[in-house]
């Protein structure tokens, strides 16, 4: 593309000057052999091999490829680490010649399987602990400062482990005392001049030890054997999610006109040991495509929720920080206190809140504020045990889960 463009420049400008035209011909023609044959090219295999778009598997023999044309030591947990289980291997690039990182992702077996993002890349000249991390992926100077994090152990082989989280810059003023109960997002450590990024962990599965055991591990490995190692799917099952139900259970018995039941699971990936239960109900009669599904949601009552300043996450998969402002949108002739979320009269609430018992029913995406009264007056409670779950399929029309 570049070289057409050349082309017709080249030729353009000389061709007003007529007694040139042949002559700008033939140098555009040049140039554009130059331009081939000058650039850089790796080979198409690797071309591959590589994931262009951020996010792409390749196959075990493409990666290989791929891992080949890296500038730095790669690096995998021993084999002899039976927690974390190899699952992916994705190598990144900025184009067809500029390799960024590695990423690794594991599966943590004690924490219901939960992904853990591990990525690698050449120490990069901001790479200053304590003073700055950078991201957990390489990045330029003008965009990986302010990155601040803080020592948290030296492993016995001698591995210095940085820990980063947003809190950690000092510009949100936090003590030393405070910093300790703020969770790292992230986690450092260089070896031989590579850095490596480590997050994805759930809160309370993994501790400071854990950390230093799992740095420890890190051997240096050869593109053939990163590629070989064999990696898959390791899914929680419904049961896992089902069996560690710890709240009182609800059923609405009424439906909103037009709309049928798509789904009914217990899940959460980030934490299989704290799930919540979701129903989903689609239109059944939806011509013009003008509606959307709702859905309900049943969790422990959290901590935070605390009306009107602030109704809580909408879920336990849910990290939102800040606060959620509600107020009370109506009490039901059960007696339940309905919050809507957001700002009276600021628009026509979708989202609600209610507590019934120690349980949390959040109804999202209600099209008649009318039916969100009659759902929660219909709840039924149900022992977990009784209720028939319902996988989402993929067919069309419905959403996608399998």
């Amino acid at each position: 593309l570049v070289a057409a463009l050349y082309f017709f420049v080249f030729y353009l400008l000389f061709s007003l000057l007529k007694s040139k035209r042949l002559i700008a011909f033939v140098l555009a023609i040049l140039l554009c052999i130059g331009n081939y044959f000058g650039t850089d090219r790796l080979p198409s295999a690797v071309i591959k091999g590589l994931d262009t778009t951020a996010n792409q598997s390749q196959t075990k023999s493409e990666t290989k490829q791929a891992l080949n044309v890296f500038a730095f030591k790669l690096y995998a947990l021993a084999d002899s680490d039976t927690r974390f289980k190899l699952q992916d291997v994705v190598p990144h690039a900025d184009s067809f010649d500029k390799i960024k990182y590695l990423e690794l992702v594991y599966r943590d077996t004690a924490a219901g399987s939960e992904p853990i993002y591990i990525k690698e890349f050449a120490q990069p000249a901001y790479y200053t602990p304590p003073s700055n991390c950078g991201q957990d992926s390489p990045t330029d100077m003008a965009t990986s400062t302010g990155f601040a994090c803080k020592s948290l152990k030296t492993t016995p082989k001698g591995r210095q482990i940085y820990a980063y989280s947003q809190y950690y810059n000092p510009s949100f003023g936090y003590t030393s005392e405070q910093l300790k109960t703020i969770q790292p997002e992230w986690f450092f450590v260089e070896i031989s001049g590579t850095v490596i990024s480590m997050k994805g962990f759930v809160q309370d599965s993994v501790t400071a030890q854990d950390i230093v055991s799992l740095v420890d591990s890190f051997e240096e490995n050869t593109p053939e054997k990163i590629s070989s190692k064999s990696y898959g799917s390791i899914q929680p099952t419904e049961a896992i999610y089902q069996s560690h139900i710890s709240f009182d259970t609800y059923i609405p018995t009424y439906i909103a006109t037009d709309y049928a039941e798509q789904y009914l699971i217990a899940e959460n990936p980030k934490d299989p040991t704290n799930p919540y239960l979701q129903f989903s109900f689609g239109p059944t009669n939806d011509k013009y495509h003008q509606k959307g599904a709702y859905s309900i949601s049943e969790f422990p009552v959290s901590e935070r929720f605390q009306p009107p300043e602030d109704c809580g996450p909408r879920n336990t998969e849910d990290n939102y920080t800040f606060k959620r402002v509600c107020y009370l949108y109506a009490t039901t002739k059960q007696g339940y206190k309905l919050y809507a979320s957001g700002q009276k009269g600021r628009a026509i609430p979708t989202d609600f809140y209610v507590k019934i018992g120690s349980t949390m029913v959040v109804l999202e995406s209600i099209q008649e504020q009318a039916d969100a009264i009659k759902i929660i007056d219909s709840m039924v409670k149900t022992p977990k045990d009784k209720i028939k779950y319902k996988s989402q399929k993929t067919d069309a029309g419905q959403l996608g889960r399998e």
